[in-house]
């Protein structure tokens, strides 16, 4: 395991494989992995005044794009995902969505999010990063 102790919080990887065959084709000069595999947890987050529970996350890659997911949960509260892919053709997108239970609370940065319904918010990002 690689752990890496920043200001505020842990980051614990529990594995993670990155191989790249090193070779391009003829339409660009940019190298892309491939077989990236991993899986790991954020430990001790806290962020915009929150301590989030344990955060769980994936990467797999079973075409050319890379996707990683994600998971928390705050048990009997909130519980947080995401899915999201990064491609070598310079796109990524990634959408988290949080469900708040009928008696929970809606984490602050919450409110940061789209309401999607009373239980129910969303965030999505995407563009381009090359």
């Amino acid at each position: 395991p690689i752990s890496v102790k920043p200001r505020d919080g842990l980051l614990k990887i529990d594995r993670l494989s990155l191989q790249s065959d090193m070779k391009s084709d003829m339409q660009s000069d940019m190298q892309w992995a491939q077989g990236v595999q991993g899986e790991g947890s954020i430990e001790n987050l806290n962020l915009m005044g929150t301590s989030f529970p344990v955060m769980r996350w994936q990467l797999s890659q079973p075409n050319e794009e890379i996707e990683l997911s994600l998971n928390s949960e705050e048990v009997g509260n909130w519980a947080l995902t995401g899915k999201g892919s990064v491609s070598p053709k310079g796109r990524y997108e990634f959408k988290v969505t949080l469900n708040v239970s009928k008696n929970g609370s809606l984490p602050d940065w919450g409110y940061l999010m789209r309401k999607r319904s009373n239980t129910e918010y969303e965030a999505v990002f995407k563009g381009r990063w090359l």
